[in-house]
C-alpha cells in the first residue's frame, strides 16, 4: 500500500508541474515548454518567423524571432501574470517602441517602421509584471 501511495503522490506532483508551469528562481511562473527545446516551441500565432533559425535560437527566459513577409516580432508568452509587453525594434540607429496587451505573443509594426532585412536590426521584448519589467529575450 505504501508503494501505491508514493507512486500516486509522484504522479500528482508531476501533473501539477505540467499543468501549472514551473517556478523560476525569481518566483516567476515560467511555461516549461519555453525552457526545453527551441525547435519545439511555436512563436506567435500568424507571424512566419524566419530569424533566427530554429537551431540557433537563444534560450533565455523565453524565445523571440522575427519574420519579414510582412515584418513581425514573435515571442513565447512565458509569464502567467504579465500586464502587457514592450517591444523595441532598432534599425539603423532608429528605435521604435511598441506596447501590447497581456497574453499576446506577436506584433506587426507599421509598414513604414519595418526593416526589410536583419542587417543592423536589434529586437528586445520585455514583459510588464507586478515585479517590474522583465526581459523575455533579445537579439
Amino acid at each position: 500500500m505504501v508503494k501505491r501511495s508514493s507512486l500516486l503522490l509522484v504522479l500528482i506532483s508531476a501533473a501539477a508541474v505540467v499543468f501549472a508551469g514551473c517556478t523560476g528562481r525569481s518566483g516567476t511562473s515560467v511555461n516549461p515548454i519555453a525552457t526545453l527545446d527551441p525547435a519545439n516551441v511555436r512563436l506567435g500565432m500568424t507571424c512566419a518567423v524566419e530569424f533566427p533559425p530554429v537551431d540557433t535560437r537563444r534560450t533565455g527566459r523565453g524565445i523571440i524571432g522575427v519574420g519579414f513577409e510582412p515584418f513581425c516580432v514573435a515571442w513565447t508568452d512565458i509569464f502567467q501574470d504579465e500586464t502587457g509587453y514592450r517591444i523595441t525594434v532598432t534599425v539603423e540607429n532608429q528605435r521604435h517602441t511598441y506596447r501590447v496587451a497581456a497574453d499576446t505573443n506577436e506584433y506587426y509594426p507599421p509598414t513604414s517602421e519595418s526593416p526589410s532585412s536583419i542587417r543592423n536590426l536589434a529586437v528586445m521584448v520585455f514583459a510588464q509584471t507586478p515585479r517590474g519589467e522583465e526581459q523575455v529575450n533579445s537579439f
